[in-house]
């Protein structure tokens, strides 16, 4: 990563680019705070990166899928299965298992349950039975210290935690 580029990152997660919130805020500029795409609410980084309506239709879907590809690909060479030289070449399938069934990926998966649930396409399967463990990447959002209010709001838990507290292997039909 160049230092241009590593100083804008930095920049980002210390909320320190110039936002109209911050203008207004910090610099006490007499600028309009609303969000200059949406215009529905403040311009702040965590708004612009996870929270724009506007942007939420083909932006957050696109960086979404190339961090959920690294992750997908990564997984295949941790556990052997067949998988393209390079991350950026991969092209997943909806479900890849290594040779012997021991372990399935998924890509882009509904995950049936016995309790309907708004959200039930977890970013990520791993595992095999009761072991497997749904992954959202909207939690990355908060390893990062920021408070997380993606519309999915953590619900994968009860995916797994169906009314008797404990781990249940969803069915595995589409």
């Amino acid at each position: 990563m160049g230092k241009s580029t590593e100083a804008y990152v930095i920049a980002a997660q210390e909320q320190a680019l110039q936002t109209r919130l911050l203008r207004a805020t910090v610099f006490r500029e007499d600028v309009d705070r609303m969000c200059r795409m949406c215009g529905k609410v403040a311009e702040s980084v965590g708004h612009l990166a996870s929270g724009c309506s506007v942007l939420a239709g083909k932006e957050y879907r696109r960086r979404h899928d190339r961090m959920g590809l690294r992750v997908y690909w990564e997984l295949c060479r941790a556990n052997d299965i067949k998988c393209a030289p390079n991350w950026y070449e991969e092209v997943p399938d909806t479900v890849r298992a290594k040779a012997d069934c021991s372990v399935e990926i998924w890509w882009d998966r509904s995950v049936q349950t016995t309790k309907a649930l708004k959200h039930n396409r977890p970013d990520r399967c791993g595992g095999g039975g009761s072991d497997a463990e749904p992954m959202d990447a909207g939690g990355l959002c908060c390893a990062m210290g920021q408070e997380c209010r993606g519309e999915r709001g953590g619900e994968y838990h009860q995916i797994w935690r169906l009314g008797t507290g404990s781990k249940e292997s969803p069915s595995r039909g589409d």
